[in-house]
């Protein structure tokens, strides 16, 4: 999934609250919000507004780094197309 170096991933993940982070990760290892939200005695829908909010901030810094970058607007690397969201679905 990531095609960052471990660093990269760590200076982006230190970008979120711990919160956030905790439970993105547990997300991307493949427990459902549910399970994440029963394993830390949380709401069902704060888990998964906490794991959407992680994926937002880290959509923004993926593409604002790859457009500062590049030089190139984020908008001709998909050329039109819908943008692919870097991270699995929040269902």
């Amino acid at each position: 999934m990531w095609k960052e170096s471990a660093k990269q991933r760590k200076t982006m993940l230190s970008q979120l609250t711990p919160v956030q982070r905790r439970r993105f990760e547990k997300f991307e290892d493949g427990m459902s919000i549910a399970e994440i939200a029963r394993s830390e005695k949380a709401a069902f829908n704060s888990v998964k507004e906490s794991i959407e909010s992680a994926q937002k901030k880290l959509t923004s810094l993926i593409f604002s780094r790859d457009t500062l970058n590049s030089g190139v607007p984020f908008s001709d690397f998909n050329r039109g197309r819908t943008k692919q969201h870097p991270f699995r679905k929040v269902r």
